[in-house]
């Protein structure tokens, strides 16, 4: 499968100093896998600029199982995602 990986930047709401309201990831299959876990996982590095995204307020990363695949803490966020309140309009 390709792997894509997308980021999408809103304009702030009125009022706000934040320079992006939202930022979203979204990867596709195992070719991704591992910079999806140095990205999630790993501390703020140059090397992998995708660690930035831990920096910002309200980032959302989207993956497949496939691109999930080396996550060290994916059972973690598996129970997050079925278990948060915050989550219930995505399930």
């Amino acid at each position: 499968m390709q792997m894509t990986i997308t980021t999408i930047s809103r304009p702030p709401p009125r009022g706000s100093n934040s320079p992006s309201a939202c930022c979203l990831l979204l990867a596709t299959g195992a070719s991704e896998a591992n910079v999806i876990a140095k990205a999630v996982e790993d501390p703020i590095t140059r090397m992998t600029s995708a660690t930035a995204l831990q920096l910002h307020a309200r980032s959302t990363v989207i993956v497949d199982e496939e691109a999930a695949g080396n996550l060290a803490e994916k059972d973690y966020y598996r129970w997050i995602f079925t278990n948060e309140p915050e989550w219930e309009e995505y399930r």
